[in-house]
């Protein structure tokens, strides 16, 4: 019954649960609930306007599809941080990034509040040809374990 993150502690069975938590009174336990049920659980898809046969400095277009696991008619609250000093609210940020040449292609900070979102990056392609590697990142400003990393490539002729 090992807990790595939120996730592990989310999915576990109930009667694991229990059994973790059984020293914690009502109020810790009410604590728990409530930071777990704030936790952002997001799904994300992408599509790029283009991946093959692509021009040098080529303007390339990211869409991304999120989807986060909200109750019909929940809304996302403040952050659950009880020791922050004043409400919080979450923001994430998108970005298009390559780890060689450590570069940048794109960024964009979003607020992911309703259930499904769709968000549109655009970049351009790099100037030599050949495979390229990039990583679309989604990142939040609130919560750990709860930023994500998505590779794909393209190949510039």
């Amino acid at each position: 019954m090992e807990v790595k993150d939120v996730f592990d502690f989310m999915n576990m069975e109930d009667a694991q649960r229990e059994k973790l938590l059984a020293s914690l009174t009502q109020a810790q336990l009410r604590e728990v609930a409530k930071a777990s049920n704030r936790y952002p659980v997001i799904s994300l898809e992408f599509e790029l306007s283009k991946t093959e046969n692509i021009s040098p400095g080529e303007n390339i277009q990211c869409t991304v599809q999120l989807e986060r696991d909200l109750a019909d008619g929940d809304t996302v609250g403040p952050v659950y941080a009880p020791l922050f000093p004043k409400e919080k609210e979450e923001q994430w940020w998108l970005v298009i990034g390559q780890s060689a040449p450590n570069g940048l292609n794109a960024i964009k900070r979003i607020s992911i509040t309703k259930q499904n979102s769709t968000v549109k990056l655009a970049f351009e392609a790099p100037e030599t040809p050949g495979k390229h590697q990039f990583v679309l990142f989604l990142m939040c400003d609130s919560y750990i374990g709860a930023d994500q990393e998505h590779k794909f490539e393209i190949r510039v002729r």
